[in-house]
């Protein structure tokens, strides 16, 4: 099962409550970065994640979905993929669709779908895949979620894949509208 990782609700807190001061998250490489108001407050994935912002959803785009090879159980504390891939690896298409919001229940729906095609000679099994945000004053990504994939596709050379995240947002303390 998936999870939103520490970041994320690092990101969160800040975003919410602390706008006035800096926090620190450990980026996908291992270093930390510290996100402050005014130099990436809009940078820092969050803002470009949060629940109602239709975001690009590519490579270098704030936020984007990643994929990887690893098969680690998923934990909290996750920074990065297990083992992100990045090498032979070329983005056909990304799209993201929505927010939509169900009057009537609160809830968010958003669609990211990304396609993306194996270029290297060997094949490579995608067990993974996650949410990266993104500091744009220091080029640092920062991991946001985390998740195994049911069913591992493996993909040979010059094959190409088509994932598909639906997310969904419960807004807390939510009245139906007309009630």
């Amino acid at each position: 099962m998936g999870m939103w990782v520490a970041n994320y609700y690092k990101t969160l807190a800040w975003f919410a409550f602390c706008k006035g001061s800096a926090i620190s998250v450990q980026c996908t490489d291992g270093t930390y970065a510290t996100l402050t108001v005014g130099s990436n407050l809009y940078d820092c994935g969050l803002y470009d994640f949060a629940p109602g912002y239709n975001h690009n959803n590519n490579a270098g785009s704030y936020s984007s979905i990643v994929f990887g090879t690893g098969d680690t159980a998923v934990t909290y504390y996750d920074y990065a993929l297990k083992s992100k891939w990045t090498s032979n690896i070329s983005r056909i298409t990304t799209s993201s669709t929505g927010p939509t919001l169900d009057s009537q229940t609160g809830v968010l729906t958003e669609t990211m779908t990304a396609t993306v095609q194996n270029n290297g000679s060997a094949a490579v099994t995608v067990r993974e895949w996650g949410i990266e945000g993104y500091a744009n004053y220091s080029g640092k990504r920062f991991l946001l979620y985390r998740d195994l994939l049911q069913t591992p596709v493996t993909l040979n050379q010059y094959e190409a894949a088509t994932f598909t995240c639906t997310l969904l947002y419960q807004i807390p303390n939510w009245t139906a509208s007309g009630a």
